[in-house]
């Protein structure tokens, strides 16, 4: 049996792909507009396309459809940038992510004419209460796509991470229900992380911050709500972000050896599901940037396990 070949947009590092590929996808092209993330993705899929162009540009050029319409993709994924819809962020209403935004009809029109089977489009979950979820499903629906979509959370999937994601599956010839959460306990940030090197060690100041974070429940000293926590070993993680490195982003912080540390590039990988053979490449912040922003590949993995349960026959 032929593999599915796959096309990713918006592919960063490649964790959609890494995910889709451990279940039996083969990846054809990446595409993305960030060089960085590129040399990741062809680092760690060097048998495919990395494509470097903007799916802001519409239409997109000729030439690149009609290269990408001649792969003959079976499925298209992609998670285009979330930051318009994420509530995290306190600009998002402003037009520059309004345009953001938009890519979501972008990447949804694109994908429809590739002619894939399948179609896959992973984004936060206050994505489906913006005006252009109800466009998205019409589009697909118009272009004789059946859809299904569900706000999943990654630690469900084997995942060492609570992370939530709307996951929207369109398929051609009949709907495919999202995968059930996985059977048995989830795994720890503690287990997770046993094995790996500690991350350096936080600067004092912030040291006293996050004592006085762990007084103060329920109170945080910036926009971030889970800013100067320490991470709890005994469950997942909360969601990895591309600030893990700063102890103001979100709960970062290890508490171990009778010291609290930073999150690693490792640490953060091993958080977000991907094989310690997978190899991030860039400056310590383009890498931070990949490995925050990446769909993690357990979850991946289980999305693809799903459409080749109900596709293949």
């Amino acid at each position: 049996m032929t593999s599915p070949r796959v096309v990713d947009f918006f592919c960063g590092a490649g964790g959609f792909s890494c995910g889709l590929r451990k279940a039996g996808f083969d990846i054809a092209a990446g595409v993305d507009v960030d060089k960085a993330s590129l040399q990741t993705f062809h680092k760690n899929f060097p048998t495919s396309t990395a494509i470097c162009a903007d799916l802001a540009r519409d239409p997109l050029p000729p030439s690149l459809l009609s290269y990408l319409r001649g792969l003959r993709p079976d499925v298209v994924v992609g998670g285009p940038p979330c930051q318009g819809f994420s509530v995290a962020n306190n600009s998002r209403d402003t037009r520059k992510y309004s345009k953001l935004n938009d890519l979501t009809l972008q990447f949804t029109k694109t994908a429809i004419s590739l002619e894939p089977s399948v179609v896959v489009m992973e984004e936060v979950p206050s994505f489906r209460h913006s005006p252009n979820y109800p466009k998205v499903i019409k589009t697909f629906q118009d272009a004789g796509y059946f859809v299904t979509s569900k706000v999943l959370n990654a630690s469900d999937y084997q995942t060492p991470q609570s992370r939530k994601r709307n996951i929207l599956i369109a398929n051609k010839t009949k709907p495919i229900p999202l995968p059930e959460p996985h059977r048995g306990e989830k795994l720890s940030a503690g287990a997770a992380l046993r094995t790996l090197p500690l991350g350096p060690p936080v600067n004092p100041d912030v040291v006293e911050k996050i004592k006085q974070r762990a007084k103060q429940t329920g109170v945080a000293p910036n926009k971030f709500p889970n800013s100067y926590k320490a991470m709890d070993p005994t469950r997942p993680s909360l969601t990895i972000t591309r600030n893990f490195a700063n102890a103001a982003g979100g709960a970062f912080t290890i508490f171990a050896k009778g010291a609290y540390h930073k999150l690693s590039v490792e640490q953060a990988q091993a958080l977000q599901g991907f094989p310690s053979s997978f190899e991030f490449v860039g400056m310590a912040t383009e890498k931070r940037n990949q490995v925050g922003n990446a769909v993690p590949p357990p979850l991946a993995f289980a999305v693809g396990k799903q459409i080749l349960k109900y596709t293949s026959s």
